[in-house]
């Protein structure tokens, strides 16, 4: 029985795609060329208010006033189960404090 995974990420500002094929064994193997999938980028608003919330933040956080990552360490990749793009572009998108840490920016 072969199962198939479809793997898509962002990788600075550059998207990935790939397609993997399980066999009995368990081993993940890539089959030949694989067509790019429709991609559509949905950005959220990211003005001069929430440059400046983001800013405040690496600053309370990581001690430097800046909304831009120079040196990233570590890229997180997130998967959603919401059901559609717009529901997760909700949860992003509004200038409100997040639920956790009840700070700006948003999540």
């Amino acid at each position: 029985m072969k199962r198939a995974l479809i793997v898509v990420g962002i990788v600075g500002a550059c998207a990935i795609g790939a397609v993997s094929s399980f066999g009995a064994s368990g081993a993940a193997r890539l089959e030949g060329p694989v067509a790019r999938p429709h991609m559509t980028s949905s950005l959220i608003p990211f003005g001069p208010k929430r440059k400046r919330e983001m800013a405040a933040y690496s600053e309370r956080h990581y001690g430097e006033h800046t909304w831009r990552l120079k040196h990233p360490k570590v890229i997180v990749e997130h998967m959603a189960e919401i059901g559609t793009v717009s529901g997760v572009f909700n949860t992003f998108a509004p200038d409100v404090p997040d639920v956790e840490l009840h700070e700006l920016p948003n999540v």
